[in-house]
């Protein structure tokens, strides 16, 4: 654990905008980005899809508890983006609990994740259900988890800028002037 490491984890279920606000957050702070699904899928040279769809969700776990640790020792000053069930797996809690300054949920209403996915249907469901079922019944078995690993809650209703925007106005110590 690097205790003097500026890390910032964003995180929340799929299509709640994490890559996006933590990329943005990233460029304004001028510190790197990395968002963990883009680094497992470096690694592994197959899409996280792809896995899924083989049943790999197995190796895709292992695969993502290693490439989390490779990334949380690499870098000292970065936003991390998560993939969805990244901090529901009890390995990495304490891995992200260890090396992260912050953490941050990005808590955007689970009906615009719906009517999102409705519209743009950009994302395959990983159960065989329908997207939408399947987004409800991870809400409701994960979101508790989310909330108990957070330091910061950021209610994600609005713009992605109105995100950022939040999360800069109530983390005044995001600001690293050392």
């Amino acid at each position: 654990m690097k205790k003097s490491s500026k890390i910032i984890i964003i995180q929340w279920m799929r299509w709640s905008w994490k890559s996006t606000v933590g990329k943005m957050l990233a460029d304004q702070l001028w510190i790197d980005f990395q968002d963990l699904d883009d680094a497992i899928e470096v690694e592994l040279w197959e899409s996280i899809s792809s896995l899924v769809e083989r049943s790999w969700r197995d190796v895709f776990r292992e695969v993502e508890h290693s490439v989390l640790g490779k990334i949380l020792s690499w870098w000292e000053h970065m936003v991390l983006s998560l993939g969805g069930g990244t901090i529901i797996q009890p390995l990495n809690q304490p891995l992200i609990q260890s090396w992260a300054e912050h953490i941050i949920f990005i808590d955007r209403d689970i009906w615009l994740i719906a009517q999102w996915i409705e519209e743009t249907e950009q994302r395959p469901s990983l159960t065989g259900r329908s997207v939408q079922e399947e987004l409800f019944d991870i809400y409701e078995k994960r979101k508790h988890i989310y909330t108990s690993h957070s330091t910061l809650i950021c209610p994600n209703n609005g713009t992605v800028q109105e995100a950022v925007a939040f999360i800069k106005n109530h983390m005044w110590n995001v600001f690293w002037l050392e």
